[in-house]
């Protein structure tokens, strides 16, 4: 019964951490535009308005084929990723928040800083830029749940320290290329990153960051889909090694070993 109850809380999690992922869509597509977040969505080709089974989030977009209900014109993928993508991340949050006994406020704040990563993760991919407004309240947000997590100031001290740290290899890569090979945003959200996880953790998470995009810059060179000048964003590959090393608790010493035992 306890294995019921654990799903079906799961479940929820998914399905209220897709409807925020419908309105972090919207905040993603009107940031910078001037549009305001009210207001009714629409098609992006033929401005039609949804009606209410268009707005259920990943089913409509299953149902409907990928296209617009009215012109047929196909919808981006992002919509239904990035509602995938919040409902799963918020699944972990409630697994993670359950394994580790965190309060509620806690784990609401946990819930707010996946939603701002998904945001930094999507935009960066569009336009290779991560929002200041965005990365300093991640950044504000890991100081807040690191010291909600243990009110100490020492730890936390600890934990800024971390931020630094771990932000030092990507500062050291955007200084020596002059900015052509990472840029500062990253440097920036490496600190929250960093302060989140700690030293050791955050250190293993930019590992984690570099090997994933070492492997995706292997396989895009591959299919000549990129060559050595392409600009790749590399915010997503932060928060990917960010979220592995979060959910696993598994160091790139660890990780590396049992390879090795293997």
């Amino acid at each position: 019964m306890t294995i019921s109850i654990g799903l079906f809380l799961l479940l929820l999690l998914f399905v209220f951490g897709a409807i925020v992922g419908s309105f972090l869509n919207v905040v993603i597509l009107r940031h910078n535009t001037g549009k305001s977040l009210s207001g009714r969505s629409g098609c992006a080709v033929c401005g039609d308005g949804l009606g209410v089974m268009e707005l259920i989030p990943v089913i409509s977009y299953i149902v409907q084929g990928g296209k617009c209900k009215k012109c047929k014109s196909r919808i981006s993928k992002q919509y239904v990723l990035v509602e995938f993508a919040t409902g799963t991340l918020f699944a972990l949050v409630g697994t993670f928040s359950y394994a580790h006994q965190l309060t509620y406020l806690v784990t609401i704040l946990m819930f707010l800083a996946m939603s701002i990563l998904v945001i930094l993760a999507t935009y960066d991919i569009k336009h290779t830029i991560l929002p200041d407004k965005y990365v300093y309240s991640f950044i504000t947000l890991s100081i807040i749940i690191v010291f909600l997590m243990q009110p100490n100031m020492y730890i936390l001290g600890w934990q800024l320290i971390g931020g630094i740290t771990t932000a030092l290899p990507i500062f050291a890569l955007w200084f020596f290329s002059r900015g052509r090979a990472m840029g500062f945003g990253d440097v920036k959200l490496s600190v929250g990153l960093g302060i989140f996880l700690g030293i050791y953790m955050g250190i293993s998470a930019i590992w984690y960051a570099f090997m994933l995009g070492a492997v995706y810059g292997s396989v895009l060179l591959f299919l000549k889909r990129a060559h050595g000048k392409s600009e790749i964003a590399f915010g997503p590959f932060l928060i990917f090694g960010f979220l592995i090393a979060l959910f696993t608790n598994v160091g790139f010493i660890e990780f590396v070993n049992g390879i090795i035992s293997v």
